[in-house]
């Protein structure tokens, strides 16, 4: 697939990342506290296995930890740079933690030069001549910078967005643009590319407007993968990158069991971004989400990620909240993974909501309960929206 973005002509395109994260170990508790324990790990064991440097991690709490209990961690490298890593209490006294924006700088070359081929954009180029970085690299703000050295002609770059670090995907725009590019690009390309974007980032949610306690981080998580999967092609309308014109993402906000993230996209008109929210209440779209949630889950069944439990059920149900300006479509997902003796249910409401020419994904998860501030959130960003199409 080519496509070539407004304003800077550049060429962008869309990759499969093979390349998985790097740094886990597991570890006895011994009677420690579990965050002392993590801690120790990171510092010890997976500060060696990552080869970075001396790391100084830091552990949330964990209020009466037992086994299927989960928690996050972050260490900080000499050079200022953060690794986020994931834990779990995988059986009685032990634990395993690992990191999750961490990887290897030779695979995501390889990956980009896949996607180059694919879409028919090497132009000349070979593998040995992308340098995206070292066997481990932190990866900050989803974003990796590649380096384009060919023996002959202007070195180049290319940026790439991870749709999700850890489960994989990435978006890349490749730069200084080929003559053919620039030639193609319009005045009207060029007069609208900041604008919208501006109009984007203006409607994302920010910490300044969440009382105090959420943690920050880069979003972890950009939805299910339909690709392939049978009676999903019409799904490709609202996930493709040629859906839209620009996209923004917030930060991820994090408090005890609640998670927030937004993802604001610009389509080219309304009537476009109308089609895009009600097609999420339809049923096809749900049985076409559900399906793609237990290929994902049993998947990460199957390789341990989600020890100590064995199964995974997924139920997904959607509605129209409200018709009218805005509109608001709730996609509700639970996941309720069990074993022997256990269970945890994962609750993830996800909101589409349309003004203008302009849709945003909000999910909140939690745990257990449904987090009863969820719609004034929602009203929130609506909000934001619409004080952003009137501003640009």
């Amino acid at each position: 697939m080519k496509s070539k973005t407004t304003g800077l002509a550049l060429l962008v395109g869309l990759g499969a990342l093979l390349s998985a994260c790097s740094g886990s170990a597991s570890f006895s508790i011994n009677g420690k506290p579990l965050e002392e324990a993590a801690e120790a790990l990171i510092a010890g064991d997976i500060a060696d296995e990552l080869d970075l440097g001396v790391l100084d991690p830091k552990c949330g709490e964990v209020d009466k930890p037992q086994v299927g209990s989960v928690f996050a961690c972050t260490a900080t490298t000499d050079d200022g740079q953060v690794i986020e890593f994931s834990g779990v209490v995988d059986s009685e006294d032990h634990i395993k933690v690992e990191a999750v924006n961490v990887m290897s700088g030779p695979s995501i070359a390889a990956d980009l030069f896949e996607a180059l081929k694919q879409d028919e954009a090497a132009d000349g180029i070979q593998l040995d001549e992308i340098d995206c970085g070292d066997v481990n690299i932190v990866v900050s703000g989803h974003e990796v910078i590649c380096d384009i050295t060919p023996p002959s002609g202007e070195p180049r770059s290319a940026t790439l967005t991870m749709s999700d670090v850890k489960v994989g995907g990435f978006q890349y725009e490749l730069t200084p643009p080929t003559p053919d590019q620039a030639a193609d690009a319009t005045p009207d390309d060029i007069a609208t590319d900041d604008p919208l974007l501006a109009m984007a980032d203006a409607a994302l949610i920010q910490a300044s407007h969440l009382a105090g306690g959420w943690e920050e981080t880069p979003q972890t998580d950009d939805g299910l993968k339909t690709d392939g999967l049978e009676g999903c092609d019409f799904f490709d309308s609202l996930l493709d990158a040629d859906g839209h014109l620009v996209e923004s993402m917030s930060s991820e906000f994090a408090l005890e069991d609640i998670v927030i993230a937004q993802t604001v996209r610009v389509y080219e008109d309304t009537e476009t971004a109308i089609s895009i929210v009600t097609q999420w209440a339809n049923q096809e779209t749900i049985n076409c989400y559900i399906g793609a949630g237990q290929i994902q889950f049993q998947e990460m069944l199957d390789t341990g990620e989600l020890d100590p439990f064995d199964t995974a059920e997924l139920s997904t149900q959607a509605y129209q909240d409200h018709t009218g300006e805005p509109r608001f479509t709730n996609l509700e997902m639970s996941v309720a993974l069990s074993s022997p003796g256990q269970q945890l249910t994962i609750l993830d409401d996800r909101y589409f909501i349309q003004v203008d020419q302009m849709v945003s994904m909000v999910s909140v998860s939690t745990v257990g309960t449904l987090w009863d501030e969820t719609l004034d959130v929602v009203d929130l960003i609506a909000d934001l929206m619409d004080d952003a199409t009137q501003q640009y």
